[in-house]
């Protein structure tokens, strides 16, 4: 029982770890701090789900760095592909897409990302684990349930908020464009009621930047005339 409660917390390191590495990732190309992931917390699933799989299938292989690395690679870019997959016909978007870089699948995974995925790898079996598995294998089973369930309640209840703004930014995406030309003929159109977040975080889901700017320039808009009214 043990041992389940310290993957369960693996997989909240990972998470974490894997949201700081996107939001470093992405200030470097854009020189701006944009909200990683699906929810809105400080953690993205795939990369929890990934680092325990890692943790779990390739832990035997530790005297094998080559297999650490390919495994790694075939199995978290399987994980993309699924993930990718399953949000596209759970929302019928695409929302991150791949077409653009050379030795893509569909669009879903691409080579430059799966060979991170297999440095990544040598990173959880050869630097994350053994720090984390030494200082939580110390731990007393009774806190590890308490840890669990505060962090397992905060990302259900983060997962039933972010579903539910996913949905209306999926219904809003198609018709971004009509709902902008409708404020500027009807200003009472409450513009701060959509959420800009998940647009920033897969830019895919819109495919068109434009709109996305004129969007917050619009926000901006109803936001001055609401304090002025008030």
């Amino acid at each position: 029982m043990k041992e389940l409660n310290i993957y369960i917390l693996l997989f909240f390191i990972y998470a974490i770890l894997g949201y700081i590495a996107e939001v470093i990732y992405v200030y470097i190309g854009s020189k701006k701090l944009v909200n990683r992931g699906f929810l809105n917390g400080p953690y993205i699933p795939i990369y929890g789900a990934g680092g325990v799989l890692i943790t779990f299938l390739l832990t035997t292989y530790y005297n094998d760095p080559v297999i650490i690395f390919v495994m790694g690679l075939l199995i978290c870019t399987a994980l993309e592909y699924f993930v990718s997959y399953l949000l596209e016909k759970i929302f019928h978007n695409r929302w991150w897409d791949y077409s653009y870089r050379k030795y893509n699948i569909n669009g879903r995974v691409c080579l430059r990302n799966s060979l991170l995925f297999g440095v990544c790898a040598l990173f959880i079996i050869y630097i994350v684990n053994p720090v984390s598995l030494y200082f939580l294998s110390g731990v007393r089973l009774e806190r590890l349930y308490l840890a669990n369930g505060i962090l397992l309640i905060i990302i259900t209840i983060d997962l039933i908020i972010s579903i539910f703004e996913a949905i209306r930014v999926n219904n809003i995406s198609s018709h971004l464009d009509t709902i902008l030309n409708e404020y500027t003929k009807n200003k009472n159109i409450k513009l701060n009621r959509i959420k800009t977040r998940l647009f920033d975080a897969f830019p895919n889901l819109t495919k068109n930047e434009r709109l996305v700017k004129r969007l917050k320039a619009l926000k901006k808009d109803f936001m001055k005339r609401r304090k002025l009214h008030k």
